[in-house]
């Protein structure tokens, strides 16, 4: 008996004495949360409070719920975190520059540390500097972390986001400790996002890869961290062999002091790390429809072993009460805002579908539908509320989300579209008319084929046109015919023929662009309906061109004029889109010829 309580106490004692310098630390994350504050769905689903009633994904008071749970579960052994583009995408960023809503419930949420993406510049760097100054004055933000920011001597539009630098409520780094292990964490933002991120201007941004070298040489060498953290809103994604690259595994070859990237930009969902060196690379996808949990062991201040999940933010996760109510208030200051000086409110509904109305797949090279129904809505827009247009043109990248099957309100026509904003700070890039000459827009549709991948941010949609091409003819000589609103187009050498174009004032920038895109080959001047060419595309927005002061020319408008003329077939009051667009190969720019003719 003496012999076996020795053995037991000599058991106890070699485990104390393994576990005595054992450490635990939890890594819950997030990244691309585009605002999605009430989840993703039907907003009229949406029940967080109820678990098991609906199949919405997301919501703030979802993610709050698993954050305190983990939070309790791991007393100072947890960090929250973020990489970057929680703003831009819901209505709720709109008016986020006077409230600061967002960054402060993260910060009530429990999050440590986020970084800046290049969605919290579509309203330029004073809107951004607004929003996190409205923040500070109301609770607080997290530890905003940017690292590459070079501001402009001469302009002064960056100066409010220069003094969050100077005063550091923007960091190039923090460091945490959690149960005696000290995390460096630093903040990046990738080449792609900054070459996106057009509203950041005067904004420049240094070299991501010497800035990591940099900031790790210092988090080592002058901090002592145990273990770096890079918030890295560069992104990953598959290749042809569905094998991961990107910038962020550019990052981790080139700088293999980083022991932990968490990625952003890219929407990709890693199940499990990718490992590159000893760094390992993990994303949740977006919107908060899973948050990443890393359970790090360290053994002696080094990692011993880890785990990884993707924890889904679904129905079965019931939702903060306390959260819940301080968005539904949030919602009724957004709706008073934005939707009621245009006869709208928050969760009216306008429309109805009886299917997902669904946004492009890059993985299945899906075009999706709902790129041309956003075509073919703002083509209705045009001509039933403004001047007509010969063709209509949505860029894939700029259609951020999908309708899916239920009642649909403004906000949920609104998360299709969100980007950019008008002079006036009204949500949503205006909507612009240029001329380009028959033969450039059909030199136009020749660069549009060779770059037209399905599901890519550069894909376009055209509404108005069919284009048809023989894939076996040589560079710049596929097209054969092109139709404008079903009549032949004349786009001979010989041809005065002008063709008119409607996109939003984001899409129009980039047409005069073609010559470098082409690498010279093409070139497209966009014009007046003089035929001059144009300096500013802002002087051919569609109320400066009508002179209305009225006109609200958004894409998201255009859809909720274009949903409330549909039919109502099913009789109950609400206009229905039609099963037209319940198809994933709805038409779009390419049609093509028989090549034998």
């Amino acid at each position: 008996m003496k012999l076996i309580k020795r053995i037991v106490f000599l058991l106890l004692l070699l485990f104390i004495y393994n576990n005595a310098d054992s450490q635990k630390i939890v890594i819950l994350h997030t990244n691309d949360m585009h605002s999605n504050l009430t989840g993703f769905g039907p907003e009229t689903a949406y029940s967080p409070l109820y678990p098991k009633n609906d199949s919405t994904l997301g919501g703030f008071s979802r993610l709050a719920s698993i954050i305190y749970k983990e939070k309790i579960t791991n007393q100072n052994a947890t960090l929250v975190l973020d990489a970057g583009d929680f703003l831009m995408g819901t209505m709720y960023h709109t008016i986020e520059n006077e409230t600061g809503f967002q960054l402060n419930l993260m910060k009530t949420l429990g999050y440590d540390a986020v970084t800046i993406g290049n969605h919290e510049f579509d309203f330029g760097p004073i809107f951004l500097a607004q929003a996190i100054s409205s923040a500070q004055n109301s609770g607080g933000t997290p530890d905003l972390l940017a690292s590459q920011f070079i501001f402009s001597p001469q302009n002064k539009f960056d100066d409010n986001l220069e003094n969050l630098v100077n005063n550091q409520t923007i960091k190039p780094y923090t460091v945490f400790e959690r149960q005696g292990i000290k995390f460096g964490i630093f903040g990046l933002i990738g080449e792609d996002a900054v070459s996106v991120a057009p509203g950041s201007a005067p904004l420049k941004f240094k070299n991501m890869f010497k800035t990591a070298k940099e900031i790790t040489k210092i988090l080592r060498e002058t901090e002592k961290v145990d273990y770096i953290i890079c918030l890295s809103h560069s992104g990953i994604f598959p290749d042809s062999k569905n094998i991961m690259i990107g910038e962020d595994v550019t990052l981790a070859k080139k700088i293999p002091d980083i022991d932990l990237i968490i990625s952003g930009h890219t929407h990709v969902q890693t199940p499990k790390p990718i490992i590159e060196g000893k760094t390992m690379i993990i994303q949740t996808g977006a919107y908060a429809v899973n948050v990443g949990r890393m359970e790090l062991n360290f053994s002696d201040k080094k990692l011993n072993s880890y785990s990884y999940s993707l924890m889904p933010v679904n129905d079965l996760v019931e939702g903060d009460p306390k959260i819940h109510k301080m968005i539904v208030s949030y919602a009724s200051k957004v709706s008073e805002k934005i939707f009621e000086p245009i006869g709208l409110s928050y969760n009216q509904p306008i429309g109805e579908l009886s299917f997902d109305l669904k946004t492009a797949d890059y993985m299945s090279k899906n075009v999706g539908h709902a790129g041309q129904f956003v075509c073919d809505a703002v083509k209705y827009y045009t001509e039933n509320f403004s001047i007509g247009t010969d063709v209509v043109m949505v860029a894939g990248g700029t259609v951020r989300e999908s309708i899916l099957k239920g009642i649909i309100t403004p906000a949920d026509v609104f998360r299709v579209m969100p980007l950019g904003a008008d002079s006036s700070g009204h949500p949503g890039s205006p909507l612009a008319k240029v001329w380009v000459t028959a033969r450039e827009f059909k030199k136009l549709t020749e660069v549009l084929i060779m770059n037209n991948t399905p599901g890519t941010d550069s894909y376009i949609y055209l509404s108005g046109a069919k284009v048809f091409y023989n894939p076996e003819k040589g560079l710049l000589r596929k097209i054969v015919k092109i139709e404008i609103n079903g009549k032949p187009l004349d786009f001979s050498k010989q041809s005065k023929q002008m063709v008119s174009i409607t996109a939003n004032t984001y899409l129009l920038s980039f047409i005069g662009r073609i010559k470098k895109m082409s690498k010279g080959l093409v070139s497209v001047t966009p014009r007046d309906e003089k035929g001059i060419p144009i300096s500013n595309i802002y002087l051919q927005t569609l109320d400066k061109l009508t002179n209305s002061k009225d006109l609200r020319p958004k894409e998201w408008i255009a859809i909720i004029e274009y949903i409330k003329q549909s039919n109502d077939t099913n009789e109950n009051g609400i206009p229905d889109i039609p099963n037209a667009y319940n198809r994933d190969n709805s038409p779009y720019i390419v049609t093509k010829a028989d090549s034998k003719k």
